[in-house]
């Protein structure tokens, strides 16, 4: 199991499953088998990168980074996050295949890649003007 979840202070850094999958492959090699308990983008990346059907790579690295801590754009991470309610692993790796060699991803993709790009853009509007840093601690404020 790959897990970054764990009550450690080793996890109170910015560091996502996927990453740890990659550490993971570059000491033992791929392993046969992955279980995936959610569809989000790092568990998807990790279980592809750990059974060696994903080449480890600093795209990936930064896409689990960007999903899991920092929410920040990021086309791998957004298209993955964006389909994660399908559940469907073929679809998954077509669409990130697809995204990699520039080609067109599966319409029902784009569709709900494209409403999560609005969501983030209405998002963005409502922390520009609502958003409050005290500190350490950011309060939205209504």
């Amino acid at each position: 199991m790959i897990d970054h979840h764990a009550p450690d202070k080793r996890w109170e850094r910015r560091i996502s499953s996927g990453n740890l999958s990659r550490r993971f492959v570059e000491i033992r090699g791929s392993c046969k088998l992955a279980v995936i308990n959610h569809t989000a983008c790092d568990s998807i990346l990790s279980a592809g990168i750990a059974t060696g059907i994903l080449e480890p790579s600093d795209a990936y690295d930064k896409a689990v980074i960007a999903a899991d801590h920092t929410c920040r754009e990021n086309q791998i991470a957004d298209l993955l996050q964006s389909i994660t309610a399908e559940r469907n692993l073929a679809l998954f790796f077509e669409c990130l295949k697809d995204l990699e060699q520039g080609t067109p991803i599966p319409e029902r993709a784009r569709n709900v890649l494209e409403d999560r790009s609005q969501e983030r853009l209405l998002a963005m509007q409502l922390v520009s003007k609502r958003l409050v840093e005290r500190g350490k601690l950011a309060c939205f404020e209504f």
